[in-house]
């Protein structure tokens, strides 16, 4: 689920993740090119126990 996101990590804002994506393929980012919320969630899955 996360290794989508590795690529994206090198794209709009170095190291953030955008504030939304749309819905459908190819999943594109839209919105501010960085947002807490994102990063947070992205984050939370990562360490969360598995």
């Amino acid at each position: 689920m996360l290794e989508p996101f590795t690529a994206h990590l090198a794209e709009a804002g170095l190291g953030t993740i955008s504030e939304i994506f749309e819905p459908e393929p190819p999943f594109r980012p839209v919105g501010c090119i960085a947002q807490a919320w994102s990063v947070a969630e992205i984050l939370r899955h990562a360490l969360a126990p598995k």
